[in-house]
């Protein structure tokens, strides 16, 4: 029987080798020794030499280097496989690499690594790169990454992270990029990023996050990039942002927000990208967006928005993306989008509606102005495919084509009989009337626009000085006596 296993092991790590020597990757090794048809058990016990992490010699924990000559490895990639001791010699090992610069650790197969191997990292000072995946590091211990600090970049990626102690991260003062991704993390709480004062970006998707302390990044001035999407977050308030002077790009995408509160943005002033599709929002505030702008791409698709508030979008000056796609839009009021009308002309604007249950009216005639005038070819097109139904059928039908068909007569008819009420420029309280969304141009109310416009002119009248009233009052008195006289 010891004949045996010694002859599978002895099987495994001649395949193994010939597989490290033609450096293929990772997976691909892993793929191969597992789905041998001539796997048999094979004897755990391995030798290592000492003088050399890359010559350790073992069928199903190694590492592969980019040069195997002592001290001069840049790039090591390592296999786990039950390596279950921060004291075992794998990881004293590394001491013959202390010039590594990135390292890579995956845990194979049905393998166990739950801790971050410390004794390894204390051996590397060089080190700018470290990942680590599939491993089951419940927790992020105090100081676990004090001797790192030249990291630049550090992935936890699927690792079953939980929880992080405050001063986890001290040591990192390098640290640009730090990516928790794909963990168990479920709140963020103060000085969890403690340290981290050079950190750029931040990835916290796919967790299950639904609390954040206020001021939880207040350590993160020189944060840009924060991705919180796929997590469980229902509120988020001003103070959780707290201290982020410099982000430029906010994920929020798939998460349970249902509002969008008043000034919820006052402390990222430098906000390029707001990603919060694929929530429940249902409400924003008109100051949900106060104080952005620079924002640039605004993404609101797929939530359950039905309508807006006039001046919801009124402090986006510098906004050249929103998406609407996939909300319960039943109507697009043209005073809502006025003050973003200017961007839409710029040829790399983007406007997107479609998806929405929006009710044919001639309110939406401003779209085709919109698609007539704007020099963006994907505001254009959003414009041009998208289609409206009538409160009487559910019949889906193009918004342009029915501005087309229903509502430029009714505007010729309405500007005939403005003319021919007064000869006079119209007045302020007309334009108003006719530029607003409450005036429809359909054929049932075509006498009753009529009457609106002739009302508006009277009671602007009504509204002038009394003395001007009497004065015409006068003249036209004089005019009937003289008439009179002369007959």
């Amino acid at each position: 029987m010891t004949s045996c296993v010694a002859q599978s092991a002895s099987t495994h790590q001649r395949r193994w080798e010939r597989l490290r020597e033609a450096d293929l990757d990772y997976l691909d090794v892993d793929s191969a020794l597992a789905d041998d048809p001539e796997d048999d058990p094979i004897d755990a016990t391995f030798s290592y030499d000492e003088e050399n992490v890359c010559a350790l010699k073992n069928p199903l924990s190694y590492c592969i280097c980019d040069d195997k000559t002592l001290q001069t490895a840049v790039t090591i990639r390592c296999q786990i496989h039950d390596v279950a001791s921060q004291s075992d010699d794998f990881w004293k090992a590394f001491q013959t690499q202390s010039q590594l610069q990135e390292l890579e650790i995956r845990t194979i197969l049905d393998g166990r690594l739950n801790f971050v191997p410390t004794v390894a990292l204390q051996n590397l000072p060089q080190l700018r790169l470290l990942e680590i995946a599939g491993a089951t590091i419940s927790t992020l211990t105090m100081d676990t990454f004090s001797g790192s600090v030249l990291m630049h970049k550090l992935d936890l990626t699927r690792n079953q992270v939980g929880y992080i102690d405050a001063g986890a991260f001290h040591g990192l003062s390098s640290l640009n990029e730090l990516v928790l991704s794909h963990n168990e993390i479920t709140s963020l709480e103060r000085l969890m990023f403690d340290g981290l004062d050079q950190l750029q970006s931040l990835w916290l998707d796919d967790n299950s996050i639904n609390l954040m302390e206020d001021k939880v990044f207040e350590q993160l001035e020189q944060l840009e990039q924060l991705d919180l999407s796929a997590n469980e977050l229902s509120v988020l308030t001003p103070e959780n942002l707290l201290g982020l002077n410099s982000l430029q790009q906010l994920i929020l995408r798939n998460n349970s927000m249902a509002m969008i509160g008043a000034n919820t943005f006052v402390y990222v002033a430098q906000l390029r990208k707001l990603d919060l599709s694929d929530n429940v929002i249902e409400k924003l505030s008109q100051k949900a967006f106060a104080g952005l702008d620079r924002l640039q791409r605004l993404d609101l698709m797929n939530n359950r928005i039905v309508s807006f508030d006039v001046d919801v979008f009124a402090e986006l000056p510098a906004l050249n993306l929103l998406d609407l796609k996939g909300n319960r839009l039943t109507s697009l009021g043209q005073s809502t989008f006025a003050p973003l009308w200017s961007n839409w002309m710029n040829v790399t604007a983007a406007l997107y509606l479609n998806d929405n249950p929006i009710i044919c009216s001639c309110q939406l005639k401003w779209l085709s102005y919109l698609s007539e005038q704007t020099k963006s070819p994907k505001t254009q097109n959003s414009v041009n495919q998208l289609t409206c139904s009538s409160t009487s059928t559910d019949e889906r039908s193009n918004v342009i084509q029915h501005v087309a068909s229903h509502c430029s007569d009714q505007l010729k008819s309405t500007t005939t009989s403005t003319t021919s009420t007064t000869t006079a420029a119209p007045s302020t309280e007309t334009r108003k009337l006719l530029e607003s969304d409450t005036l429809s141009y359909s054929k049932d109310s075509a006498a009753a626009v009529d009457v609106q416009v002739i009302d508006a002119e009277s009671s602007a009248l009504e509204r002038r000085p009394p003395h001007r009233w009497l004065c015409a009052v006068s003249a036209l008195l004089l005019v009937l006596v003289s008439s009179v006289s002369h007959c």
